[in-house]
Formats: structure tokens, sequence, C-alpha cells
């Protein structure tokens, strides 16, 4: 089995060692052939060297993405400094317009009340006190209602309660009412 190798391997030699490419010219037709033996004595040509030129192997390429990759990389590494450099830098004091507000109040330069509370609240201090608002009137609980025609009902202090659908109402304030069991309930 090792001679059938050796054999096989020493004749694949031989032949790349042979392979040699002709070109020949017919000198009465002039037609152009190809041979891998010389050329006949009614044909002129000769041996043509042909070289493995066609080979790509990519390798400038490989080159190229290599450094496209390095530039990357590199460019993403500056960005990084520049941003930790930015961080590191002292800042300048941004003008407060609470703490100018608050200064303006301090001086007493708030003419107006609004004005000095706004500065309080804004300083920490208390604000200076109004008078309290006067509390809602109580929403007033259900009214016997009096009498009732196709427009609306009558309630015992004289308000009007007007007819919307079956049992709705509203009432002269624009509340809506609802009557039930001869009394008048209104939100």
């Amino acid at each position: 089995m090792m001679k059938v190798l050796i054999a096989c391997s020493l004749l694949g030699f031989s032949c790349l060692a042979s392979a040699q490419v002709f070109k020949c010219i017919d000198d009465k037709t002039k037609k152009i052939t190809f041979s891998d033996v010389p050329c006949p004595k009614t044909a002129s040509g000769g041996y043509v060297d042909v070289r493995p030129t066609n080979r790509f192997d990519g390798g400038h390429l490989r080159q190229h993405s290599a450094q496209e990759r390095a530039a990357v990389a590199r460019r993403a590494y500056e960005r990084e400094l520049e941003a930790q450099q930015e961080a590191m830098r002292p800042r300048a004091a941004a003008p407060n317009p609470m703490a100018e507000a608050c200064a303006e109040a301090m001086k007493g330069r708030l003419d107006s009340r609004a004005a000095r509370n706004r500065a309080a609240v804004l300083c920490g201090q208390p604000q200076t006190i109004d008078e309290p608002a006067p509390m809602p009137a109580p929403a007033a609980g259900p009214s016997r209602v009096g009498k009732c025609d196709a427009n609306g009902c009558w309630g015992p202090g004289g308000e009007r309660y007007n007819h919307r659908s079956g049992d709705r109402f509203t009432g002269t304030d624009g509340r809506p009412c609802r009557l039930h069991n001869g009394q008048m309930f209104c939100n």
C-alpha cells in the first residue's frame, strides 16, 4: 500500500513539473491554438509563461479591516476620555433664581403681599397670613316637594325644580336632582 502512495505522489509531482503551455499560430490560416506539446514546424509560436496571477488571498482586505477596527476603538476610547475629563472639570455656579428672589425679599423690595409670600416660600420662611376664605355653604339635604306640574315641582321655600325626564330634575342653581318618595335629592 505504501508503494502505491509513493508512486501516485511521484506521478503527481511529475505532472506538475511538466505542465507547460505552448501558443501556436498556423502560418497559412493564422489560427491560434494552445497546446501542452511544442508547436509543429508549420506553425510559429512558443512557450507561454503561465504564472498564478489571478490568485486572491484577501490579505490586504484583512489588514484594512483590522486597521479600521483599531481606528474605531481608538475613537471610542478618545470619546470616553473626553467624557471623563468633562466630568472632572469644575463648573461655574449657575445663577439661582430662588436665591435671588429670597435676597430681594430679605431686602424688603417686594411691595405686594403675594410677592412677599412667594419669596417667603422660596426662602423657607412663614408666609404672611391672609384672611381665611369663607367656607362653602353646606349642601342642602333633601327637601319636601310641595306641588308639581308637567314642567317641574316647587319646594317648601319656593325653589323651582324643572323636570328633565322620569324622576330627574334640575335645581335653580343648575344642580341635578332626583325625586324619591316625595322628597327632592340634589347633588
